[in-house]
């Protein structure tokens, strides 16, 4: 063995042996990363940033190479920074090139405005129509004066906290459409309070006060939006007309007859609208930094609760509740566990409420209970 070694020795220049050509292993995929390999120097893949593929190549170049805009402007800046990988005995392991790429300012010149179609240069009234009846499937009754839609908006709120497979909506726009005339929106759902149906109709009619440029599709999508807000008012006050079935003294008796055999009807009549109180824009300001601070400490209170709940909106939240005395409690109220708060936008400049599942309007207005 010791000759062949020598043998070995005399045939390679200065006597000495040469060196075993390695093998080639891949590299390690976790050198370069921020956390770095926690194998360290014992991994079995190449740690020598050398042997990287390409890391020879911009050693020797020492340039980094930028792109050119093809339409002349100024070049996109281009931000380096270091990052460094530390493997399980702490050690560094080896730094990486971070590229961010940062497009570069658009030119005034080069921004185009949305085209606006034909149909709705020519005829904006029946081409947002068209519009709504494509996307709603909505029922178009023409009038002398107006036109009416009929349709159903489902709510698009995935959590949407009231029980409300749809709204019906009945639409109408007058022909005077989008000049002068205005449209205005009727809710004729029969399980919904009339009082909660002139609360949604009164918030579309500021929806289009306060927003004229607005589509009637725009229109409807933000009454979507904001049908949770508008369901939580307080319930409007109504007044129920009633007919006297009682049989007149006076009468003749073919009179009282035919009142008799005439069906009682009922009528449904809106109170006069109360004046909206006017806030001014620091009441307003002051309101949201108060709601805000006030909702965030209920969550930080309450959120680690399993039955807590927050609807997206950010207007009702589930609160579970657990009375030390039950038994103390109204029947109706032993085994209630969890109530619900609405908190209007501008809430303090509007009350809250709260609603007890499983328990009617009629029977929690009869209760006394100290919250």
């Amino acid at each position: 063995m010791e000759s062949q070694m020598n043998a070995l020795a005399a045939s390679t220049p200065g006597g000495q042996l040469a060196p075993r050509k390695q093998s080639k292993r891949p590299k390690c995929r976790y050198f370069l990363s921020p956390k770095g390999c926690r194998a360290g120097n014992d991994c079995r893949f190449v740690h020598d940033s050398s042997k990287l593929e390409g890391n020879s190549h911009s050693a020797k170049s020492g340039e980094t190479s930028q792109p050119t805009p093809s339409n002349g402007g100024t070049a996109p800046e281009i931000t380096e920074g270091q990052s460094s990988g530390v493997g399980a005995n702490g050690t560094a392991q080896g730094q990486q090139t971070v590229r961010r790429y940062q497009a570069p300012p658009v030119h005034a010149s080069r921004i185009v405005q949305k085209p606006i179609p034909r149909l709705q240069k020519e005829d904006p009234r029946d081409f947002q129509m068209r519009q709504l009846e494509r996307r709603f499937s909505a029922q178009e009754i023409v009038g002398d004066g107006e036109s009416t839609l009929k349709f159903q908006l489902v709510p698009s709120d995935p959590d949407f906290p009231f029980e409300l497979t749809g709204l019906e909506c009945v639409l109408h726009v007058p022909k005077s459409y989008p000049g002068d005339g205005r449209p205005s929106l009727a809710v004729t759902n029969s399980d919904m309070p009339r009082g909660y149906q002139i609360n949604v109709e009164r918030g579309f009619d500021s929806l289009v006060q306060n927003l004229p440029q607005a589509t009637l599709l725009a229109l409807i999508n933000t009454l979507d939006k904001q049908l949770e807000a508008f369901l939580t008012h307080e319930k409007a006050e109504t007044i129920k007309f009633v007919p006297n079935t009682t049989r007149g003294q006076g009468l003749q008796g073919n009179v009282a007859g035919k009142a008799r055999e005439a069906p009682a009807e009922s009528h449904v009549v809106e109170k006069p609208r109360k004046q909206e109180p006017q806030f001014t824009l620091e009441q307003r300001h002051a309101a949201e930094a108060r709601r805000q601070a006030e909702t965030l400490q209920l969550e930080a209170r309450l959120g680690r609760l399993s039955s807590f709940f927050k609807s997206p909106g950010g207007i009702a939240f589930n609160i579970p509740i657990s009375p030390g005395r039950p038994g103390e409690l109204p029947v109706p109220l032993q085994a209630v566990q969890s109530i619900k708060l609405y908190v209007p936008v501008l809430y303090p400049l509007h009350p809250c409420r709260i609603e007890i599942p499983g328990v009617s309007r009629e029977s929690a207005g009869r209760q006394t209970m100290l919250i």
